[in-house]
């Protein structure tokens, strides 16, 4: 496959799912996963709908994702739109555009949910912690709730069964039928005067600032930039998995490592390591357009450094407005991210990989 993964996320090619045992790893354009998964199950696709169960942890990631099967263990869902209408045996976490626990949905543990917009019509049987620009409880929690949103409405039927504290600019829209058992409680969120000039300017000087961080890039490492940006345009399905993955996996073991207390030091390098992974992805997946168009648009510049670079300044600039689109600016944006730090995982993995030493000569060779 000779094409940026991104753009392949448009077409319509299915990936079966086979029948597992243990853990399973798929990514395509169009994934429904209609055999039972027995361990952990790794996804990510343009569509994504999950039809039968997970024995433990399910890590989702696509445009659409639809959980319609149980899941054993945890939940860790990202994509434009999830959807969220089976159970979940212990903790969820889930991020996107739109993030809906449908009413015929439930979590065993705790939740975690952000997106643009969130609606929970089912039951989390622990603590809430949700933020987003608009969110809509109208289901059970069985613990605290925390939020924080622009708008916070709870619905008739709504019960939080512990306290609600939520951070917004104004007072939450409470209906008669809901119900709250603890303290309620808004912590006032002033919304800051920031007129179109000024977020302008702020837009421009971080677009600049990532198109500079993206040339010092390439230039100090030209040829292990351009091998990772090249190796998603020949592995992206692999650099789709290792992405998810990635950054799935570090966030989840930082915690861990604070939680010992011994391990803080370690947590917090491996922090600032992750910070600079995800910076580095985004740019190898901006690289990665950018020549990308310059191999259709002007092929013999290909190995030129001023070609390359300016193909970076204009894919990121092309990045940029897109992000303008509602929900798809920001799939867009995520996708590029999800991509490059896979393709940057798997070049520094190619480059730096044990090579087993030769053998030493024969005497007298």
């Amino acid at each position: 496959m000779n094409r940026l993964a991104l753009l392949a996320l448009l077409a319509c090619v299915a990936v079966p799912a086979a029948a597992a045992e243990d853990d399973v790893y798929m990514a395509g354009a169009n994934l429904h996963i209609d055999s039972e998964t027995r361990g952990d199950l790794l996804a990510a696709g343009g569509t994504l709908a999950l039809a039968r169960p997970v024995g433990r942890d399910a890590m989702l990631a696509g445009g659409t994702v639809d959980v319609r099967a149980p899941v054993g263990d945890d939940l860790r869902a990202a994509g434009g739109t999830v959807t969220v209408s089976s159970a979940v045996g212990d903790d969820a976490v889930v991020a996107g555009g739109r993030v809906h626990l449908a009413g015929t949905g439930t979590v065993g543990g705790r939740a975690w949910l952000a997106g643009s917009e969130v609606v929970i019509e089912g039951r989390i049987a622990g603590e809430l912690r949700a933020a987003g620009g608009t969110l809509a409880l109208a289901g059970a929690i069985g613990g605290d709730a925390d939020l924080a949103a622009q708008t916070v409405e709870l619905r008739p039927g709504a019960h939080v069964a512990g306290n609600l504290v939520y951070r917004s600019p104004s007072e939450a829209r409470i209906a008669p039928g809901a119900r709250v058992d603890g303290e309620v409680r808004r912590i006032a969120l002033d919304a800051p005067a920031v007129g179109p000039a000024v977020r302008a300017t702020g837009g421009l000087v971080a677009l600049a600032a990532l198109a500079l961080a993206g040339i010092v890039l390439y230039l100090l490492f030209p040829r292990f930039a351009l091998g990772a940006a090249r190796t998603l345009r020949s592995a992206p399905w692999r650099a789709l998995v290792v992405g998810f993955a990635s950054l799935a996996a570090i966030p989840v073991l930082v915690i861990l490592l604070l939680a010992s207390v011994i391990g803080i030091p370690l947590a917090l390098a491996l922090l600032a390591a992750y910070l600079i992974l995800l910076l580095a992805g985004f740019l190898v997946g901006i690289l990665s357009l950018g020549d990308l168009g310059l191999s259709r648009l002007a092929p013999a510049r290909m190995h030129a450094r001023l070609g390359i670079v300016a193909a970076l300044i204009a894919a990121l600039a092309l990045l940029w407005l897109v992000r303008l689109v509602p929900v798809l600016g920001g799939l867009a944006t995520f996708f590029v991210l999800l991509f490059g730090t896979g393709a940057l995982l798997l070049a520094t993995f190619d480059r730096y990989r044990y090579a087993p030493p030769t053998a030493p000569p024969a005497p007298g060779m």
